[in-house]
């Protein structure tokens, strides 16, 4: 006689069941951080990626943060003691570093990408937290790779930012002057500018400089370029652009609140016509540009002050309102000043405000300066001069 089989699970329910464990299996899970030691390193056998004596956690991939500290960083600015030798996908990434530099070189056709669809920091360059006013974090990237950060989620960031409780010469420096390539997709950009007020976020101080080819598109909130940004005190930032740089972004603000901020073309290009195309994300213009914009604030004695200067290269700008010094709103004294200075190409604009007084009963002055080398200006719709 036949022992009769005895199914657990109905034939629909088992077929249910095994789809959910193929689903579960394919979705990668999120492991422990990895963190940079360099031991190999430090024993002259490699600085390598790859290698997982170089790690705490094992090597990095695509479920991993990944995170440069004190450890296995290098005395001397700009000398590379880590390297991407391969294609490389990690979680998010961190240069955290307070004693040391950390250089990484990204070998030739080699990328190194930071992949994640979280609203978070996808990458951050600076402690985030308050290590002291003199506290400086300088980390690089060189080579002739490729840097790419893909995150389509609206509130993530990439964030370069040492913020004190004091005022003083804390700072956090990106330098990708010496990367062949950067492409950047994320929610906002924004050196010394994020979570203003909170914890370790005072007087907010960042550096970026940009790589040789450089594609930029941010679609999160406004400003989704944000430089300089601090409702409590605010501090010096800048961004120094590439060789060619291609902006996507609907708004964008060069110095926000209490803020000494400047955007231009790295100074070492001089010479060299580096070039800029800055375009909206969602149509075909920056919907919103500012220059030294203190509207957000009403009672504040501190200045703001924000300069972006075009005037070393050729840029193709096209802008639907464009704010060259905004003021306050209320009593405050502090007062508020823009710069455009345009070189070679066309700034493409619908309205034109200059040195823009917010309200009538507004104390704190207003200044703005627009200059054109041997470029275009195209005013389309309005220009002003609110005062």
């Amino acid at each position: 006689m036949k022992t009769p089989r005895i199914n657990i699970f109905p034939p629909r329910t088992r077929r249910f069941a095994v789809a959910i464990i193929l689903l579960l299996a394919v979705k990668p899970a999120k492991t422990a951080p990895v963190v940079w030691s360099g031991v190999d390193a430090s024993n002259n056998v490699n600085t390598n990626w790859s290698d997982a004596n170089n790690w705490t956690g094992g090597t990095p991939g695509p479920a991993n943060d990944t995170y440069f500290f004190e450890t296995g960083a290098n005395g001397i600015q700009k000398i590379v003691n880590n390297i991407v030798d391969g294609n490389t996908k990690i979680l998010s990434l961190q240069y955290g570093n307070t004693n040391g530099f950390h250089t990484t070189q990204i070998n030739p056709g080699a990328t190194l990408m930071v992949s994640n669809n979280a609203a978070a920091n996808i990458v951050f360059v600076g402690t985030g937290t308050d290590n002291g006013a003199s506290q400086t974090s300088y980390s690089a990237m060189t080579g002739s790779g490729s840097f790419t950060v893909a995150d389509t989620n609206t509130g993530s960031l990439f964030v370069v930012q040492q913020g004190s409780i004091n005022n003083g010469s804390h700072l956090a420096t990106l330098d990708l002057s010496g990367l062949a390539s950067f492409n950047l997709t994320a929610g906002r950009l924004m050196v010394g500018s994020a979570n203003p007020g909170s914890a370790g976020s005072n007087w907010l101080c960042g550096t970026l400089y940009l790589a040789g080819t450089n594609n930029i598109r941010v679609n999160g909130a406004s400003p989704a370029i944000d430089v300089g940004d601090c409702i409590s005190n605010g501090g010096t930032n800048h961004v120094y652009l590439g060789q060619t740089n291609v902006i996507f972004a609907d708004s964008m603000t060069i110095a926000h609140s209490k803020a000494t901020c400047t955007l231009a073309f790295n100074p070492v290009l001089a010479g060299s016509n580096p070039t800029l195309y800055l375009a909206g994300n969602t149509n075909s213009r920056v919907s919103a540009l500012a220059i030294g914009d203190f509207s957000a604030q009403s009672t504040s004695a501190s200045t703001t002050s924000g300069n972006v200067d075009f005037s070393g290269g050729t840029v193709n700008a096209q802008v639907d309102s464009c704010y060259i010094g905004r003021g306050q709103t209320g009593n405050g004294s502090g007062p508020t000043s823009g710069t455009l200075r345009l070189g070679a190409g066309m700034f493409n604009v619908n309205t034109l405000n200059v040195g823009y007084v917010s309200v009538s009963s507004a104390v704190g002055g207003v200044s703005g300066t627009f200059s054109v080398t041997n470029g275009t200006l195209m005013v389309n719709c309005n220009l002003d001069r609110k005062s």
